[in-house]
């Protein structure tokens, strides 16, 4: 009789231990699953920010017959963003020779 309540409870403990392992696994698979979506989002808000901005900066540019097609390379060497600035202050900000 000992034996079969301690076969009940070692079943029981493993069937416990096995449940946990599984909750354990669908918790790290929503975690894994979580972080992607939110990299995803943060991905897509970052790219419509660039693409935003980049329209800004061209209505600005416009005024001047110059456009940009992409935020981070176009400004890298500070050639269009010296012209924007310009625009945006109304002053001359550097003589040409330097460029």
């Amino acid at each position: 009789m000992a034996s079969r309540n301690s076969s009940r409870r070692s079943s029981a403990a493993d069937s416990s231990r096995r449940s946990s392992m599984a909750d354990l696994q669908e918790a790290k698979e929503l975690e894994a699953e979580m972080e992607h979506k939110y990299k995803a989002l943060q991905d897509e808000r970052e790219m419509v920010q660039k693409k935003t901005f980049t329209k800004w900066v061209n209505s600005h540019l416009a005024r001047v017959n110059c456009r940009i097609t992409d935020l981070y390379t176009d400004l890298r060497d500070g050639r269009m963003l010296l012209k924007l600035l310009e625009i945006l202050s109304g002053e001359r900000l550097v003589s040409s020779k330097y460029f």
